[in-house]
């Protein structure tokens, strides 16, 4: 089961805001299952966690690995 507590809370430490949306996606992720994956990257300007792409229910495994950067930590 997945477990969003921490996005509902902000985390000091790092400074970091979640935009409101990322909530929102979250819970529709979790809820609904109309989403197969969410990427999020943080903008730097803002200060905050932001949505960067959203994966339909018919995405593939492979296609959710295309949509990662190329040259990003993200990617493994």
């Amino acid at each position: 089961m997945m477990h969003f507590e921490a996005i509902e809370e902000s985390n000091a430490s790092s400074g970091l805001g979640v935009a409101d949306d990322c909530k929102d996606i979250c819970l529709e992720l979790q809820r609904k299952k109309t989403r197969r994956y969410v990427i999020f990257k943080i903008n730097e300007k803002q200060k905050e966690v932001i949505v960067e792409k959203l994966g339909a229910a018919t995405k593939s495994y492979d296609e959710f690995m295309a949509s990662l950067p190329e040259k990003d930590c993200r990617r493994f």
